[in-house]
Order: structure tokens, then sequence, then C-alpha cells
């Protein structure tokens, strides 16, 4: 009899033993992540022979010292995850950005910048107790799912730049903590979903509005795969794998209408109504 698969969205309860070995796996794709966040020319396949110390040619030893760094701070956060917190944000960032990044730990004091389609996005000054909060916040709140904590992790520390550089990288290392606290699974922007993504994220700069990128997220980077192998026993099928392809290849072809369906992306990119305006529509 032939079992076929349908790909679905899961809430994972790993163990601690299983969870830790599926991050430690992914790690691969997590600093193939920060890579293509940096428009650096290296390959998942040159990533992991860095990571794995082999000998590799044809890339220069800045962007080998950026994989190691991430390596390193993938490291920090399995070593730290149980009791992360903003304090430990900046160290995580001091790891991941040590030989590329000026003042690596310490928050932005200058104006920054992000350079988008639309232009320069510029974002708010860093307001360390506003941040402070918010992260930490972000990282014990019951009131999310593991799942929407990580992805607006990502999404707020992509966006409020607390850092001169490196906060993207720091951002999706860091959108694994509540995972690993949960057993809920791993955190990476697979490589077919990455160009989407960027042109999402390019949005909400300018916007500041995540619902649409938040969903996209856990629709496509919170997963039980580590690149290799999935860890859910009913998704460890071969129909099941080409359904995730499918799943990926639909985002990447279509973009998030796809993915989503039309009747909730247009629920999802309606602007935002204070509760002002619902109570004075005429304003």
């Amino acid at each position: 009899m032939e079992i076929i698969m349908a790909f679905t969205l899961k809430k994972y309860q790993f163990d601690k033993k299983t969870e830790e070995l599926l991050f430690k796996k992914a790690v691969p794709n997590i600093v193939h992540d920060g890579a293509q966040f940096e428009g650096l020319p290296i390959t998942l396949l040159q990533t992991e022979q860095i990571i794995n110390n082999e000998p590799i040619n044809g890339l220069t030893a800045k962007d080998i010292l950026v994989v190691h760094d991430m390596h390193k701070g993938a490291d920090f956060v399995l070593q730290n995850y149980a009791t992360f917190n903003f304090d430990k944000l900046k160290q995580l960032h001091e790891t991941t950005g040590r030989d590329d990044t000026i003042n690596p730990g310490q928050l932005r004091t200058g104006r920054g910048g992000v350079q988008t389609k639309k232009g320069t996005f510029i974002p708010d000054p860093v307001n360390e107790k506003e941040a402070k909060t918010t992260v930490n916040y972000l990282l014990a709140t019951d009131e999310l799912t593991p799942e929407t904590k990580a992805t607006k992790l990502f999404t707020y520390l992509s966006r409020a730049q607390l850092f001169n550089d490196t906060n993207k990288r720091t951002a999706v290392l860091a959108a694994n903590v509540p995972l690993l606290k949960a057993g809920a699974g791993v955190f990476y922007i697979p490589e077919p979903a990455m160009e989407n993504t960027l042109g999402l994220m390019n949005d909400y700069y300018w916007s500041n509005d995540d619902r649409l990128l938040n969903e996209v997220l856990e629709n496509i980077a919170v997963s039980d795969y580590d690149g290799k192998t999935f860890y859910d026993p009913e998704h460890q099928y071969y129909d099941y794998s080409d359904e995730h392809q499918k799943h990926l290849n639909q985002f990447k072809g279509l973009n998030a209408k796809g993915l989503l369906g039309k009747e909730r992306y247009q629920e999802l990119t309606q602007p935002l109504v204070s509760e002002q305006e619902r109570v004075d529509p005429k304003l």
C-alpha cells in the first residue's frame, strides 16, 4: 500500500536530546542564511566544508571568517539557550560579529541604515530600555507559541538594527532560542525561499507591519528538517520530502499569495486599523 504524506504544518515537541541534535545538524543551513544575507558567494556545500575545517579554494579570508564566526555564534546559542536574554543577545552579537563588525556586542549609537530596493531604510534610534523589554518579552512570554516567538524575534531584530552590523545573522541565530527551549524545531530560511523572503523583509522595513512576513516564516522557516533528515516520525517518508520541496517551490514561484492562498494573503495585507479608527471610522 502506497503511503502519501501531504505537506502540513505541525507543532513539534521533541525531547531535549533530539531538539539539540536537530539544531546542531541544521547549523550549516543556519550559517548559510547568514552568508546569503551578506550576499557572499558561498554555497551550502562550501559552508559545510568551512564549518568542518576542510580545505577550500576560491573564497576570501574575510568570507571564511564570517562563516566561522556564525558557527561560533551557533555554539553560543546551544550552550546558552536555557538562560538566553537581552544581555546574552549582546554576547551573541559579539561572538557572531567579532571579525567584521564595528563594536561587536555594543548597541548602535549612530544613524544606521539598510539598503533596500526602495532606497536606504533608516531605523529608529536604539532605545536600550525598550529593546531590552521587547526582546525579553518575546523570549519569555507564554502568550505566543514558540514558532511565533521565533519569527517575531527574527523580524524585530532584523528591522530594529540594534547593532551597527550583523543584525540579520544575529537574528536568525536568536530565533532558534524559543524553539530550542520548547523542543519545537529549528528556524532557518531554506535556500529556495531566500529571494522572496528578502523581498518581503524589504517591504516590512518600510511598513513596520510584520503580519504577512511572520506567517510566511512560520510556514517555510520553522521545521523539523536539518537539511538532510526530517525528525518527526510522521515525516520520515520519501513522499513527504517531495511534498516539502513542492511547498518551498510554490513559495519560490508564486510568493506569499501562492503559499498562503488569496484570501489569507488579502487579509494579512489589509492596512492596519488603530483602535481609535475602529471607534470613529471617519478618522
